[in-house]
């Protein structure tokens, strides 16, 4: 959807126009010693709101003070969900513990950005590389590779095992 509204606006990627890859940039990034060289990838922020909710300005400007905290608490791979007055958090399984330590921050920062209610979901959540060896596909530029890529790299299990199926 982002690409897509991007392209319509006449937004250009010049990289991208280069054909400099996302690895190159990355390997360009350490060389030169930038912290945010192993950054993991995030989606555009509208893709938190559910189908059919205006976006505006201080929307994203919520979940982007609710990601924050998460990201001060130092969470690397997430999602903050927004539900109208509940954030819905997604984490990696092995972040469900640390999110429970650190709950009463998490709780507090995401409600200082706005939100009433704080939610962890508990279903799997997993990106590109653990799909490559999950469903052994060749990372490529197959058509499902650029569903997985064009799709924000992160996905529910039971999402993902469908989305593959299709492309099978």
């Amino acid at each position: 959807e982002c690409a897509a509204a991007a392209r319509e606006r006449g937004v250009r990627s010049p990289l991208l126009e280069a054909n400099i890859s996302k690895a190159e940039v990355r390997a360009l990034a350490h060389h030169l010693g930038l912290p945010v060289w192993d950054k993991p990838a995030m989606a555009c922020l509208s893709s938190r709101v559910p189908h059919g909710t205006p976006i505006t300005p201080e929307l994203l400007r919520q979940i982007e003070g609710a990601e924050d905290v998460l990201v001060e608490l130092g969470f690397r791979q997430f999602r903050v969900r927004h539900h109208n007055e509940i954030a819905r958090l997604e984490l990696p399984a092995e972040e469900f513990g640390r999110s429970i330590e650190q709950h009463m921050a998490l709780v507090n920062g995401i409600k200082a950005a706005g939100y009433r209610f704080v939610t962890l979901d508990h279903q799997i959540f997993i990106g590109v590389d653990q799909i490559v060896r999950l469903f052994g596909i060749a990372r490529d530029n197959s058509p499902l590779m650029i569903a997985l890529f064009e799709n924000g790299l992160i996905f529910f299990h039971e999402d993902l095992v469908d989305l593959v199926n299709c492309f099978r």
